[in-house]
């Protein structure tokens, strides 16, 4: 199993958003579209200027489960 993370870089546009939803389709990966969306803008969720701190990773974690735990489950249906 194969999961992309997306970021979202600029600020006004997100001109990588398409880039990430085309690799992900052509290699069947799932695709977590921006996983830092609201930690790189507040400060409560950051270590320094540019990295989340434990908070943020926590929140990270949660948008990448509730895209991966479905697909867990529905590989160790078909394996049962």
């Amino acid at each position: 199993m194969v999961v992309l993370l997306g970021l979202k870089l600029g600020l006004f546009r997100d001109e990588y958003s398409p880039m990430y939803e085309d690799v992900a389709d052509k290699y069947g990966a799932s695709l977590v579209p921006d996983v830092l969306a609201g930690i790189l803008s507040d400060p409560r969720l950051k270590s320094d200027a540019i990295h989340p701190n434990g908070a943020g990773y926590e929140l990270m974690t949660e948008r990448i489960l509730k895209k991966v735990k479905p697909l867990l489950q529905e590989a160790d249906q078909r394996r049962g």
